[in-house]
């Protein structure tokens, strides 16, 4: 065999390993991107571990194979409060909610939804805790998101890499927390906590440490500019609170600086003529007591149930 030939078929070898790869991995869809039900989904009850801590990874690729037209983006109190799945039979819809996510990010996925998906209407669920300058973004977050490149890689990785090779074995295994499972939409089911894991919760809320500078502000005007210039539908609410949090702010010596920014925020975006609500303190289940862990209300005190969403969605008439 001359080395002509033996490049030749080891390229053809090569490119026939690759391409059975990717077939391999995009049938057990670890990422949840090419199935209405993949392998796992069953066997793992919906758990999925690579779905929990990969979430910058995963759902602007899931967003752009959905194709919805209507997309709820903001923190996890989106993707646990916010219960898209019960309506997905009926609207072209996604929750785009990530974990812990900050305002620069809420700006790039947002963005990224509106370049790649059809996306008519997106619903902005915001809270003081994205406004915090003390972070600027989380681990996993690229700020090219709603590029092509970053598309394409994406893309590649998650077909064609040795991640994607592990990602595959865990979700196999089963390997998963005891925290809830996910839905098509985006969405996760959380389950109930119990009143230790509620008061780690709540001690974990360093409301002291937060620092609002006009950057935050200027980020997200600027999201808002883009959205309102593409003829995007937006509308902006301030998530629900409940009386332990605002307790919790008062104690703190946070609480003038909250209504300071809720209120500059609520001028700003309603002369923006952009639909606003503004739930945090206004809400029928500010009162609810957790002190006996998770209620119908209140997973935690910092994440509403999917009842509250729900409430949510039909204050905000977005589905018309």
């Amino acid at each position: 065999m001359s080395f002509k030939t033996y490049n030749i078929v080891f390229l053809f070898l090569f490119v026939g390993f690759v391409t059975c790869l990717g077939i391999f991995i995009s049938l057990i869809d670890p990422y949840w991107l090419f199935h209405n039900d993949p392998i796992w989904n069953d066997r793992n009850h919906g758990c999925n571990r690579i779905l929990d801590i990969k979430q910058r990874f995963t759902k602007p690729l899931q967003v752009f194979f959905a194709r919805p037209k209507i997309v709820f983006v903001g923190s996890s109190r989106v993707y646990r409060g916010i219960p898209t799945e019960i309506y997905a039979n009926n609207y072209e819809l996604y929750n785009f909610g990530i974990s812990s996510m900050r305002i620069r990010e809420l700006q790039a996925y947002t963005l990224h939804a509106v370049r790649w998906a059809p996306v008519e209407k997106v619903v902005l669920g915001i809270d003081l805790f994205m406004f915090n300058n003390f972070k600027k973004c989380e681990s996993g977050f690229d700020p090219d998101t709603n590029s092509l490149g970053y598309l394409y890689k994406s893309l590649l990785t998650s077909l064609m890499t040795t991640m994607a090779i592990d990602d595959v074995r865990t979700v196999l295994k089963g390997t998963h927390s005891n925290d809830g499972y996910w839905t098509k939409s985006g969405f996760k089911h959380s389950n109930p906590r119990s009143v230790k894991q509620i008061l780690k919760i709540l001690k974990s809320f360093y409301v002291d440490k937060f620092i609002v500078t006009e950057d935050e502000y200027n980020s997200f005007y600027d999201l808002i500019d883009k959205l309102k210039y593409s003829g995007i539908d937006v509308t902006v609410y301030i998530s629900p609170l409940n009386r332990i949090m605002i307790e919790r702010m008062r104690e703190k010596g946070r609480y003038k600086m909250f209504l300071s920014w809720k209120n500059l925020i609520k001028k700003d975006i309603q002369e923006k003529n952009i639909k606003f609500f503004d739930f945090s303190e206004i809400n029928p289940f500010f009162d609810d007591n957790m002190m006996s862990g998770s209620t119908n209300y209140w997973i935690d005190t910092s994440h509403f149930s999917p009842i509250v969403g729900d409430w949510i969605i039909r204050k905000l008439s977005v589905l018309k």
